[in-house]
C-alpha cells in the first residue's frame, strides 16, 4: 500500500498508493481508539463528512477496543453496576474521562445515548477507523480498563500483552462486525503517539506488537487496511518541528501532513474538491469584519446564507449547526 522515497531534501517520503475503498460523502464513518482516531473523527466532521459520534471516548489498547466493538455488536447497555465513584465522579472504566458525571444516573444515561448512537451506525457504516496506541494493558479485578481514571496504580495490573493474543482479541471482534455489516471496511493504524511513560524502549516494544498484529490482520481479512500513521511521523517527519512542545504529540503541521496523506490516499479527486470547497466556505464563514454593518458586508453575509442552504439541501445527512450559528440570528436558523 506504500512506497518508499528517497528524498534529497532530508526527508524519507512515504507515498500512499490509494485503498480499495474510496470514501465519499454518502459514506457514514465510525472512529474508534487512540485520541489520533479523534483528531481524524473531528477532521472528518469539519469537512462535513458522516461521523458517527465517540462510543467511548478515547481508548488505547487492542483489548478494549475489540471488547468495545463487541458491545457495539451485541448493543447491551451499561448499568449502574458498571459505575463506580472516584473524586466525586461517577466513572466507568470501559470509557474516557469525558463521560464522568457528578450524578449516577446522568454518567450511565451519556453512556447509552452514545453506545445506542454507535451500535446503529456500525450496522450501516461504509468505514470503520481503529487507531492502536499501546500493547501495555492495565487489569483491575483481571479486566483490562480504558483509563485509570486516577485511581490508585496499586489497584491494578499492568502487562505488555503479546501480539498474538492481541491478535486473537481483534481477529474474533473484526470476523464479528463483518458478519453484521459485510460492506463495511475497515482501516488500522498505529498511533504516532509516544507513551513515554512506559520508558523509550518498552514504548518501541509495544508499537512494534501493534505494527505486527495490524498486518497479520490485514493479510486474514481482505476487508482490512493499515495507514501508516506511525510510519510517516517516525520516518517521513522526522525532526522536532514536527512535535508538540512535549516532544512526544505531533504538532498540528505534522497533523495537518498526515491529513493530507489520508485524503489523497482514501479520497478521490471530486470528493478532495467538494472538501475544499466546504473548507473554502467554513473559512469565509468564521472571518470576522473590521466593519460588519457595511452593505458590502451584508451582501457578503446574505450569499452565505444562501450558500449554506444550497448545502443543507444537498447534503443533508451533514452537521452546518455551527455554520447555521454563526449566520443566522437565533430564532432564524434553518434546520440543519
Amino acid at each position: 500500500m506504500l512506497t518508499l522515497i528517497c528524498m534529497n531534501s532530508y526527508r524519507t517520503e512515504l507515498t500512499l498508493q490509494p485503498y480499495p475503498f474510496r470514501l465519499d460523502y454518502e459514506d457514514e464513518v465510525l472512529c474508534l481508539g487512540s485520541c489520533f482516531a479523534e483528531h481524524l473523527a473531528e477532521r472528518l466532521l469539519a469537512a462535513k463528512f458522516i461521523v458517527a459520534p465517540t462510543a467511548v471516548g478515547s481508548v488505547y489498547n487492542p483489548l478494549v477496543i475489540a471488547e468495545t466493538l463487541q458491545r457495539l455488536l451485541t448493543g447491551k447497555h451499561f448499568t449502574e453496576e458498571d459505575m463506580f465513584e472516584h473524586n466525586g465522579l461517577w466513572q466507568s472504566f470501559a470509557h474516557h474521562g469525558c463521560f464522568a458525571r457528578c450524578d449516577q444516573h446522568e454518567a450511565v444515561q451519556a453512556m447509552n445515548d452514545a453506545l445506542d448512537a454507535a451500535v446503529m451506525a456500525l450496522k450501516k457504516c461504509s468505514l470503520v477507523i481503529l487507531t492502536f496506541g499501546t500493547a501495555w494493558v492495565y487489569f483491575h479485578n483481571e479486566q483490562p480498563v480504558a483509563n485509570c481514571h486516577k485511581v490508585p496504580e496499586k489497584q491494578f495490573v499492568r502487562k505488555c500483552i503479546s501480539e498474538q493474543d492481541l491478535r486473537a482479541a481483534m481477529d474474533a471482534a473484526l470476523t464479528a462486525i463483518h458478519a453484521c455489516n459485510p460492506q463495511c471496511q475497515v482501516l488500522m493504524s498505529v498511533s504516532p503517539v509516544r507513551h513515554l511513560r512506559d520508558g523509550l524502549v518498552q514504548n518501541q516494544r509495544s508499537k512494534a506488537r501493534l505494527i505486527e498484529m495490524t498486518q497479520a490482520l490485514c493479510e486474514i481479512h481482505p476487508f482490512c487496511s493499515y495507514f501508516p500513521a506511525y510510519e510517516i511521523m517516525m520516518d517521513d517527519l522526522r525532526d522536532y518541528r514536527f512535535y508538540a512542545d512535549d516532544a512526544c504529540h505531533p504538532s498540528s503541521l505534522a497533523v495537518d501532513h498526515i491529513w493530507q496523506q489520508f485524503m489523497m490516499a482514501t479520497m478521490d479527486n471530486a470528493t478532495q474538491q467538494q472538501l475544499h470547497i466546504f473548507q473554502k466556505f467554513r473559512k469565509s464563514v468564521e472571518h470576522r469584519p473590521l466593519n460588519p454593518d457595511t452593505a458590502a458586508h451584508h451582501t457578503f453575509r446574505k450569499k452565505l446564507q444562501e450558500e449554506l442552504v444550497n448545502n443543507q439541501t444537498a447534503f443533508p445527512k451533514s452537521d452546518w449547526s455551527f455554520e447555521a450559528k454563526q449566520l443566522f440570528d437565533e430564532g432564524d436558523q434553518p434546520a440543519c
